[in-house]
């Protein structure tokens, strides 16, 4: 969930997967410290004080790039502002043989 931090540079604002921006690089001042929810939804951005750990707060929109193998995918994320990352994932509780073993390369045909 994005929350304010302070940083070397100053406030900072986590995106998740280790991106920060400044609340100036939104067009935020005031912003206080502390869990906050980024809201996207009007014409320019604004934030408002949380303490709830809903889900919903920890989801990003993402677009399969291909798939590595049974396991892994090659994402790009897209947090609540303009940049995306490009991340390698492994599903939880899926596992399947490395593609290059003898037992991946059976299972692949």
């Amino acid at each position: 969930m994005p929350g304010i931090d302070l940083h070397p540079a100053g406030r900072v604002i986590d995106l998740g997967f280790t991106a920060y921006v400044t609340p100036s690089d939104l067009g935020l001042t005031n912003v206080p410290k502390g869990d906050l929810v980024l809201d996207t939804s009007a014409s320019k951005y604004t934030v408002r004080p949380t303490r709830s750990r809903k889900a919903r707060h920890y989801a990003y929109l993402a677009q399969a790039e291909r798939v590595i193998d049974g396991d892994t995918l090659l994402l790009d994320i897209h947090p609540s502002i303009g940049a995306f990352f490009r991340e390698r994932v492994r599903l939880h509780g899926i596992d399947t043989p490395e593609i290059a073993t003898a037992e991946g390369k059976r299972a692949k045909s």
